[in-house]
């Protein structure tokens, strides 16, 4: 089975991360702190862990910024076939395109995985940072693994369940210990009762006269100080009933003044509210868009007036100007003077070529014309401005009208709503208005401190509690008078206490003392039977436990077999982990360490030293490099044992931390050749592997 790609939501450091895995050798490349422990962790998540048990496991693994569980997609290829797993841990939801129940799904996990649990992966095919070592912690669920491999899983869960009960049978004869807390402890418990119990009637029967006079004295003493702690319980009693009754009649006394007064003040603010409501009836009311109207009205007069007195003025000024402006007489005279010159100056220039030359005709031509110009032009231009006055004063006009036409409909609005609401002015029709709004605040203010008054209850309500507090003062001041006697002050009160607690003393004294007496003197009277009854009871309780002894012989015997057989049934698969391992680790070590050997009780290994010709224990005879390469060979070894050969994909956090190049170089060869059959994660943070590599993932 193939992981082809993963999807990462909330976990860890990933808000949102995505990659493609390709089979073979996956370097997946990062800094220190850039999630590559993250990505393992997810991967192992997302293999086993069940989303609807709870995401108690990844607590540590939420997310930074949203606070939230994760959730990751996965897609395996498995036999040429995609298949996407879905887990979400925060809905606690699974999916697995047709699969809907969470164990079909970790049962196919399984099946096409070759890997049952997180504990197997984690020692074999995931090895994490710094924890290459850390095989020997899992060596019982691997040795169970690798027995259900040979009994089909049948045999060895009877085994174990057969150790278990036995074990547990163990236990409760024994205890958790083998000494205290098992049914031998009990039964031990037991025999030193009844021997006591014996000791104790053998006593009784000789002091049975002795016990039944002090049974009768006691009787009469536990008789008479219960009637005495009767008597003084009754007057403490009352004593502190008559002692409360003041505070209760101050409060009440208190609550049914505070309350009278609320019952005035609201009947009050009831006589304002409708005298202000009946003020409010003689005051005629407006309607919201009549107001409206008026003040629009109002508005509009208070702007045109002023204008059309400035605009009246403004015309009449106009009118002025056009009626003084006149186009000028002088300039016409000028004009038409201008023009007979002109004429006489042709009439003499026409003179002198028909008869003689005259000099001054030339210059009577000239001045001629530019009196004509002159004259002409000025005419001109102020009969212009002339035109442009009358103009003006038509246009300032026809404003004024439209202006007054404007007043007039204005004052006709305003005079019709004031003659609707029978009103002489606009102020008188406002000062309605404002008489109207001050009495509906008043009122508003009034019912304001009448609900506070009344606190969220109706007034029969109110007034049904003062009459049952009425009622409770007079029956407080009843009992005062009948309890006056028993008034008294608070050291009397604590001297009262002090000798009914010492009553109460005596009486369980003397309750304990009859009871003691009562058992003695039934146990003295059973006399010879009863003490038979229990010696014959401390024989049976002795030969139970003398059973239970030897019982748990016979277990421990038979635990010891079943172990015996269970370890025989190892050694067949032990000797293909041991080829295996072995194979792996010729190679890793060039062939200097080819031999390595696992025991079959305890699954510790041991290498076999061709330098010491002896088997070596690995923590103690090897350096820390060899040693990393003696548990990576296991490790790789048992992946391919326990998973059944089904190739489960192999995960590397940066395991060669203690390798020298050499090693380094080895490793990488054999992980290469295994690449070909699993699918191999790398995560590191180095670039010495890029060469084996045949994808690389930046993080």
């Amino acid at each position: 089975m193939l992981i082809s790609h993963l999807l990462l939501k909330n976990f860890g450091k990933f808000e949102k991360f995505e990659c493609d895995f390709t089979p073979g050798l996956n370097l997946i490349k990062g800094a220190n702190e850039a999630g590559k422990t993250t990505l393992a962790n997810a991967i192992t998540a997302t293999l086993f862990l069940n989303p609807t048990e709870g995401g108690k496991e990844l607590v540590g693994s939420i997310s930074w910024k949203s606070k939230e569980l994760p959730a990751v997609e996965a897609i395996f290829s498995v036999d040429g076939r995609q298949v996407k797993l879905a887990k979400d841990f925060k809905h606690g939801s699974i999916e697995l395109d047709d699969r809907d129940s969470a164990d079909d799904i970790e049962k196919w996990l399984s099946d096409n995985l070759g890997i049952s649990s997180e504990e197997i992966f984690k020692a074999t095919a995931c090895i994490n940072q710094g924890e290459i070592s850390h095989i020997e912690e899992s060596f019982d669920v691997i040795k169970d693994k690798l027995e259900s491999l040979i009994t089909g899983g049948r045999e060895d869960q009877a085994a174990s369940q057969t150790i278990a009960k036995i074990e547990s049978r163990i236990k409760e004869i024994s205890g958790e210990d083998g000494i205290s807390g098992g049914k031998l402890e009990q039964l031990n418990q037991l025999s030193g009762e009844m021997n006591y119990n014996i000791e104790r009637l053998n006593k009784a029967i000789a002091n049975l006269k002795a016990r039944r006079a002090d049974l009768i004295q006691v009787e009469m003493a536990y008789k008479n100080v219960r009637d005495d702690l009767q008597a003084k319980r009754e007057r403490f009693e009352k004593c502190q009933k008559a002692g409360k009754l003041e505070e209760i009649f101050v409060k009440a006394s208190r609550e049914f003044h505070d309350l009278e007064g609320k019952l005035a003040d609201a009947q009050e603010s009831l006589k304002k509210i409708k005298s202000l409501r009946d003020r409010e009836q003689g005051i005629k009311g407006i309607e919201s868009k009549d107001i409206k109207e008026i003040e629009e009205a109002e508005v509009n007069l208070n702007y045109l007036r002023p204008k059309h007195h400035e605009l009246e003025t403004e015309r009449n000024e106009a009118k002025n100007e056009y009626s003084a402006y006149k186009v000028g007489q002088a300039y016409l005279v000028c004009a038409i003077a201008g023009g007979l010159g002109l004429t006489i100056s042709i009439l003499s220039i026409l003179e002198m070529f028909m008869v003689v030359f005259k000099p001054w005709a030339g210059y009577g031509l000239l001045v001629s014309m530019a009196l004509l110009v002159l004259g002409v032009a000025m005419a001109i231009s102020r009969n212009q401005h002339r035109a442009y006055l009358k103009e003006r004063f038509e246009k300032l006009e026809a404003k004024l009208n439209e202006l007054d036409a404007d007043l007039g409909r204005q004052t006709v609005i305003l005079k019709r709503q004031l003659e609707r609401h029978a009103s002489i002015s606009v102020e008188d029709l406002k000062r309605n208005l404002w008489q109207r709004d001050d009495i509906e605040k008043q009122i508003a203010r009034e019912k304001e401190i009448y609900d506070d008054l009344l606190g969220g209850i109706s007034v029969q309500d109110l007034e049904h509690r003062y009459e049952v507090l009425q009622e409770a003062l007079e029956k407080v001041k009843r009992d005062k008078r009948d309890l006056s006697q028993f008034i008294v002050d608070e050291g009397d009160l604590a001297r009262q206490t002090q000798v009914i607690s010492q009553y109460e003393d005596r009486i369980k004294d003397l309750e304990r003392e009859r009871i003691v007496l009562r058992q003695q003197i039934e146990s003295a009277e059973g006399g010879a039977e009863l003490l038979a009854s229990f010696v014959e009871r401390r024989e049976y309780l002795r030969a139970r436990a003398d059973k239970l002894l030897h019982d748990v012989a016979i277990l421990r015997l038979t635990a010891n077999c079943v172990n015996e057989a269970r370890q025989n049934v190892l050694v067949s698969t032990l000797e293909v982990l041991n080829v295996r391992t072995s194979e792996i680790l010729h190679r890793f070590t060039s062939g200097r360490y080819s031999k390595v050997r696992f025991d079959k009780s305890s699954m510790k290994f041991r290498i076999y030293s061709e330098d010491r010709g002896d088997w070596v224990d690995p923590e103690g005879g090897l350096s820390s490099g060899t040693l990393d390469q003696v548990y990576l060979a296991a490790r790789l070894a048992l992946a391919d044992i326990v998973s059944e050969h089904k190739n489960p994909p192999v995960i590397l956090d940066d395991p060669f931390a203690n390798y020298d190049e050499k090693r380094l170089d080895n490793a990488m060869k054999v992980l290469k050749e295994l690449s070909a059959d699993h699918q191999i994660l790398l995560l590191t943070s180095h670039s010495h592997y890029d060469r084996w590599a045949d994808t690389t993932i930046t993080l």
